[in-house]
């Protein structure tokens, strides 16, 4: 009975997290490439000052 609930919850965290990746490279990605790191280009373009966290490395 376990297994069947855990095996459940495994298929729906998947489809959850296909949905968000979705989500992400419908309405975040073209900004915030496809890692999360900004696309320089683009906030120049919108005249947006880049600042990149602490936690996360600056790509070149």
């Amino acid at each position: 009975m376990f297994a069947v609930a855990l095996a459940a919850a495994a298929a729906m965290y998947a489809a959850d997290a296909k949905a968000g990746k979705a989500q992400y490279d419908t309405s975040c990605k073209s900004c915030h490439g496809p890692d999360g790191t900004p696309v320089a280009a683009v906030a120049k373009m919108r005249k947006v000052e880049m600042k990149i966290s602490s936690r996360r490395k600056s790509s070149p």
